[in-house]
């Protein structure tokens, strides 16, 4: 029989992150006996598991009334020397208006 020390070990371990289904796994690879319900009704006096969203970066925003950098290459990126024309990316640049 699967006591909620067990399980309050495996939730604190997981940083509080893991639910019952994860939990039951675990228990399971160490060969206890357990269902889910059962790790649903031990750990439900427990804070809930930390949701993680995955990362979504930032998009650009078109509709703006702000002044745009005039294309001077005009996708010309041949140059005759080195150092004449130079090309960036800076977009990944958080800025206080977003």
């Amino acid at each position: 029989m699967t006591g909620w020390v067990e399980i309050r070990t495996l939730y604190e371990g997981s940083k509080c992150r893991y639910g019952s289904p994860k939990i039951t796994d675990e228990l399971r690879d160490f060969g206890w006996v357990v269902s889910r319900p059962r790790v649903a009704r031990i750990i439900r006096s427990e804070p809930r598991s930390i949701i993680c969203k995955k990362f979504r970066g930032m998009t650009t925003d078109s509709r703006h009334n702000l002044p745009v950098a005039g294309n001077l290459l005009n996708r010309d990126f041949e140059a005759i020397a080195p150092s004449q024309k130079w090309v960036s990316d800076i977009t990944y640049i958080s800025t206080a208006q977003g």
